[in-house]
């Protein structure tokens, strides 16, 4: 039962003409409150020539596991920063040069104190045109865990003393701790940009909406007595109320939304990683990975170009 959650905890979660440098071994940090992959990071390599600084643009990526590209068969060339960075050299617009720090199960308050305690990110900041942020899914990833795991034990478990009351107080505490989250996000936003400003004044930073990773998952909750929930309602709910903290937080904190959602609504079974599922069909808890696939990628790296073009 538990396999089920397990992608979830993604969601709510999750180089051709231009250049990915890698990254030097991440600090250590405070233990995460859920499961991440923890990785080495290699050293950066040297770049083949120096570039010319006047036509040079620099692409720093800060975020979670969607930033870093988990689960592409190689992030260094297929994340989104690094496709961003290859148009922008392609188009003739610049020569482009990606910095990946995205980080799997990071949340907005491990993002604020990581900006500074990896000493790589303040000395690439200062060279940067151009921050991508995609954070605050995970701010309550865990939440969502707990919530279906009761309702998994209590459909698929002839044995749980669960009831429908049960689940239904579940239901409630997971959208209260939805909103303790977002709440999250709106007090660590503040300082992230702060801690991005200390190091440049004048980059543009483009902060990410959240798409709905499970748009194409047609599944309903249903508990018995409680009201029934949509599998793909209930994460576009999640994922729109930390939207509406980025969008609200924009002007007064100066930074740009590069709006992700739209670019991805009603394209999920072909954008993101889980196998698209229509009411009444079998739900394989192996195929709902939440991740943007490498044609996912694609379509952020356009939202990307389309704003640091112009």
């Amino acid at each position: 039962m538990k396999k089920l959650l397990f992608p979830l905890l993604f969601l709510l979660l999750f180089t051709a003409c231009g250049r990915t440098e890698e990254l030097p071994t991440e600090p250590e940090t405070s233990e995460p409150n859920h499961p991440a992959i923890e990785e080495t990071v290699p050293e950066p390599s040297e770049p083949a020539s120096a570039p010319d600084p006047e036509t040079e643009c620099v692409l720093v990526s800060l975020g979670d596991s969607i930033a870093r590209g988990y689960g592409l068969a190689n992030p260094k060339k297929e994340a989104y920063s690094t496709l961003a960075a290859d148009r922008i050299t392609a188009d003739g617009i610049a020569s482009g040069l990606a910095y990946n720090f995205g980080v799997d199960g990071q949340d907005s308050t491990e993002l604020v104190s990581y900006i500074t305690k990896n000493p790589a990110i303040p000395e690439a900041l200062a060279d940067a045109d151009y921050v991508s942020i995609s954070i605050g899914a995970n701010n309550f990833l865990g939440d969502a865990f707990t919530f279906l795991n009761t309702c998994t034990d209590f459909k698929r478990n002839p044995s749980t003393e669960l009831t429908s009351d049960d689940v239904s107080e579940a239901f409630r505490k997971f959208n209260a701790d939805v909103a303790e989250g977002v709440e999250q996000l709106r007090k660590d936003i503040p300082q992230i940009i702060a801690n991005i400003r200390a190091s440049n004044e004048d980059c543009e930073i483009l902060f990410l909406t959240c798409y709905n990773p499970y748009g194409a998952v047609n599944v309903t909750l249903d508990w018995g007595g409680a009201m029934p929930v949509n599998f793909a309602a209930l994460s576009d709910s999640s994922v729109t109320q930390m939207n509406d903290v980025i969008r609200d937080l924009a002007d007064d904190h100066d930074y740009t939304v590069a709006d992700v959602y739209t670019a991805f609504e009603g394209k999920a079974a072909r954008l993101v990683c889980a196998t698209p599922v229509e009411s009444g069909d079998t739900f394989d808890p192996n195929a709902v990975d939440p991740h943007p696939n490498k044609t996912g990628h694609a379509v952020i790296a356009d939202v990307l170009v389309e704003i640091m073009g112009n």
